[in-house]
């Protein structure tokens, strides 16, 4: 019997999906409605595939239930997300007897949660990974199935990260496959006791801290290139946005200037008040 798998994930996510995935094991394709951006390609990609595309919309809308049934119509023995951006619910889990499974950017159980790879350079680690692991009712809790090591350099931005981690997922969905379609894979339980999560990031995290380390406002920058928002900060009313990558000596050199410029405003007002 050939195993039904349904994929979740945006375009990056989906792609590697389908390099790995025999066609006839692949029988449609989810995207989330709150990344409008991915919908044309995943489009693309599964007309090429002749499979369908499904739009996951939001819990409380009208077509949230009309989601669930389609799902249900594909009928999938498995669900395999990648890159995805909206939750999958107890009533979409319950769907595939052989379970679901997600990639997850982190080395489980330490970074669950969002922007695994930004939060891993914020906090100025070396070494980061992807996680292969079962879905359940909470965000990246369920049983691991397989990691792989991703190095962090210094010189890395998050896009650096993602292609190698990109590299890595590749390697495990090739390495796994035949094992998680004859559901003969490895479930190891998560140990709680070295789980932590962070929060979601916006786009007004990235306003610099001057009075931050060098290292922190870089790690800060590098984090948060293009397209992400990118870091930024005030010079007097305008916005000056660092959204490529900066050598550390650059940073400083902003940082020290901006000082300096602080200071002479300093002496020019007390020099004022003198006079």
């Amino acid at each position: 019997m050939s195993i039904r798998l349904l994929a979740f994930g945006d375009s990056e996510g989906i792609i590697l999906i389908s390099q790995v995935v025999p066609d006839e094991n692949l029988i449609g394709i989810v995207g989330a409605e709150i990344r409008p951006q991915y919908l044309e390609q995943l489009s693309k990609i599964a007309s090429n595939l002749n499979i369908p595309l499904v739009v996951q919309p939001r819990h409380k809308s009208p077509e949230y239930s009309d989601f669930v049934a389609q799902v249900q119509s594909l009928t999938p023995d498995l669900i395999l997300v990648n890159s995805y951006s909206m939750l999958l619910r107890p009533d979409i889990l319950s769907i595939p007897p052989m379970d679901a499974v997600n990639i997850h950017g982190a080395l489980l159980p330490q970074y669950r949660g969002c922007n695994p790879t930004q939060w891993a350079l914020l906090n100025n680690e070396t070494e980061t990974g992807v996680t292969m692991h079962y879905m359940d009712a909470k965000f990246d809790t369920g049983d691991i199935i397989a990691q792989r090591r991703v190095p962090i350099l210094f010189t890395d931005t998050w896009r650096d990260i993602q292609e190698r981690s990109n590299r890595a997922i590749e390697s495990m969905l090739q390495d796994e496959m035949p094992g998680l379609l004859a559901g003969t894979n490895n479930r190891t339980p998560q140990d709680e006791s070295k789980a932590n999560y962070n929060k979601r990031r916006h786009p007004e995290d990235g306003k610099i801290d001057w009075g931050d380390s060098v290292l922190k406002t870089y790690n800060l920058i590098r984090a948060l290139v293009k397209p992400h928002p990118g870091a930024f900060y005030f010079k007097r009313s305008e916005k000056i946005i660092l959204d490529e990558y900066l050598p550390l000596p650059q940073v400083v050199s902003i940082k020290y200037k901006k000082r300096e410029g602080a200071n002479e405003r300093k002496k020019s007002k007390h020099h004022a008040a003198e006079t």
